[in-house]
C-alpha cells in the first residue's frame, strides 16, 4: 500500500472543478436545510479545497459563492439575513473566518511531508479552525450587536462567549466530520487510481 504522504493533489482541472462545484452545491444544500445549529460542512470544504487546489483562488470564489448563495437562499425562504439584524461588518467577520480554513489546507498541502503525517494535520487543522471561528465570530457579535445585551467591557465580552459555548461542540464536531470524510474520501480514491495503475503496470509485463 503507498504512503498517504506521497500522495500529492493533482494540478486544477476541469474534472477537480466540476467536483468542487457539486460538493458546494451540497453544502448549500446542507446548510440552508440543515437542522443542527452550527454543523455544516462549510469550513471542512473550505479546509479541503485549500489543500487540493495549487492557487487558492478557486477555492477562495467558491467557498464565497456558498455563503452568498446559502445566505441568500436561508433570506428568501426563512427569514431576513441581508437587513440590519446581519450588520455587514458581521457578515464579512463570518465570511472571513470561513476563507481561513483555506490557509491552513494551503499549509497541509505544502509542508505535511516536512512536518506531520496528513490525518494528524487535518484533524489539528481542523479543530483550531473551528476554535478560532468561535472566538473570532463571537467577539464579533459582542462588537457589532444589532441589541445591546452585552455591555462592551470585558465582563459583557465574556457573557457573550460563554452565551456561544453550547454551539462550540457542533462546530468542532461537525467541522472534523466533513474534513475527514472529505480528505479520506479523497485519499480512498487516489488509492484505487494507483491500484488500478499498478495492476495494468503487472498486467503489460
Amino acid at each position: 500500500m503507498s504512503n498517504p504522504e506521497n500522495i500529492k493533489p493533482e494540478k486544477t482541472n476541469l474534472t477537480t472543478i466540476a467536483i468542487f462545484g457539486a460538493l458546494i452545491l451540497a453544502a448549500v444544500a446542507m446548510r440552508v436545510w440543515g437542522n443542527i445549529p452550527n454543523f455544516q460542512p462549510v469550513a471542512g470544504l473550505a479546509l479541503f479545497a485549500g489543500f487540493l487546489f495549487p492557487k487558492t483562488r478557486w477555492a477562495v470564489a467558491g467557498i464565497l459563492l456558498l455563503m452568498f448563495a446559502s445566505d441568500y437562499l436561508i433570506d428568501w425562504l426563512k427569514y431576513d439575513v441581508f437587513t440590519e439584524n446581519y450588520p455587514w461588518q458581521l457578515m464579512l467577520t463570518v465570511y472571513g473566518c470561513f476563507l481561513l480554513p483555506i490557509l491552513f489546507g494551503s499549509f497541509l498541502r505544502r509542508w505535511r511531508e516536512r512536518m506531520l503525517p496528513l490525518a494528524t494535520g487535518v484533524i489539528g487543522c481542523s479543530i483550531v479552525c473551528s476554535v478560532l471561528f468561535f472566538l473570532i465570530t463571537n467577539w464579533a457579535c459582542w462588537q457589532w450587536q444589532v441589541v445591546s445585551i452585552y455591555p462592551k467591557t470585558l465582563a459583557g465580552l465574556g457573557e457573550c462567549m460563554a452565551a456561544g459555548l453550547p454551539f462550540v461542540r457542533a462546530t468542532i464536531v461537525g467541522d472534523l466530520i466533513f474534513s475527514l470524510i472529505l480528505f479520506g474520501g479523497w485519499y480512498a480514491i487516489k488509492e484505487l487510481g494507483l491500484a488500478s495503475t499498478r495492476q495494468s503496470v503487472v498486467s503489460d509485463q
